[in-house]
């Protein structure tokens, strides 16, 4: 990566630049007024974008901005990591993103964190360094154990899981061999337990990562580990795949995003109430074939309890684990 790469892709992106000559930010008397009137937000020092086309992006698309944006002042050779390299590889995350963006620097080279950039001390293999549209970046292996080592376990699980996910790519972006294999590198560094554990409970068949964040919390409240993504029939044919099912309990559950309801690639041309039509359809059909069904939606994931007295009250049963602080309701 150049900074003149990255200052064009940041124009791109609608991004104002101000620095000088060799790269240090500038901040004029009428930049400081645009962002006092609110015309320009300020992402970093000498970093702007327009407040009209800040707002128009999703949180995914501003802190891609600000990491092109950080970019164009760093050092060439820089490679991003964790979060940084997650989100130009187009990998979500749970939750909002961070305010800085994070690069992997040798460990001698005597880097330290300062403002919007956090620096991590690590020797990477030749095969931990991929290039990404002009950017170095930590390969998507490597990205997953760094987010597992530093994130909370559902955030590294719901990343784990989208950089398995095949359902809406032509290929994963990395395979289970891939993630053991870089598993195995990083044995007998700290956090190893942790990223292990991530690891070991990603799966390729979570949707989204509601499902995954859903899945997580199913398996810390205790609750048996569901069937991920089970196909139903009937005279007709094919009638669709359930987020989850536990067969021996005759429940299906199921996560309710508004994205369903939006997103192209889900409405596929139709309007809300056509999805809505065609979702109570596929609901009625698999009814028939017997199982009962508990639905939720993020305000669920965001409150455990409420998602465990949900799955307690559709009949299914939960040990507590000793190890997590949601609580239980108590069984009925």
């Amino acid at each position: 990566m150049s900074r003149s790469h990255a200052a064009a892709r940041a124009m791109e992106l609608g991004l104002d630049l101000t620095t000088d000559a060799r790269g240090r930010a500038i901040e004029s008397d009428a930049i400081r007024r645009d962002v006092e009137r609110e015309f320009r937000v300020k992402l970093s020092r000498g970093v702007y974008a327009t407040t009209e086309i800040w707002q128009s992006k999703s949180p995914d698309e501003r802190f891609e901005a600000f990491v092109i944006g950080i970019a164009a002042s760093l050092a060439d050779d820089v490679v991003f990591s964790h979060n940084a390299a997650a989100v130009l590889t187009g990998l979500p995350r749970l939750g909002p993103w961070p305010h800085q963006v994070e690069v992997t620097i040798p460990p001698a080279s005597g880097g330290r964190s300062t403002g919007n950039v956090r620096r991590y001390g690590a020797a990477l293999r030749d095969d931990e360094v991929v290039e990404m549209s002009g950017f170095l970046i930590t390969s998507v292996p490597r990205t997953i154990v760094d987010l597992a080592r530093t994130s909370s376990f559902a955030q590294g699980v719901a990343v784990a899981d989208a950089a398995l996910h095949r359902k809406r790519r032509p290929t994963p972006l990395m395979s289970v061999d891939e993630l053991a294999a870089e598993l195995e590198y990083q044995r007998g560094r700290s956090r190893f337990v942790k990223m292990r554990r991530v690891a070991e409970f990603a799966s390729p068949l979570s949707d989204s990562v509601r499902e995954s964040h859903s899945r997580v919390l199913i398996h810390e409240l205790g609750f048996p580990p569901p069937v991920l993504q089970q196909p139903w029939f009937d005279a007709e044919g094919h009638i669709g795949d359930t987020d989850f099912w536990w067969p021996e309990h005759d429940l299906v559950g199921e996560f309710d995003g508004y994205v369903k309801f939006i997103k192209a690639e889900f409405t596929r041309g139709r309007s809300v109430d056509q999805v809505v039509l065609a979702e109570k359809t596929r609901e009625d059909r698999i009814r028939a074939r017997g199982p009962r069904f508990a639905r939720w939606d993020t305000p669920y994931l965001r409150a455990p309890r409420r998602l465990a007295r949900l799955l307690v009250d559709a009949g299914l049963p939960a040990r507590p684990r000793s190890r997590y602080s949601y609580g239980m309701p108590p069984q009925v």
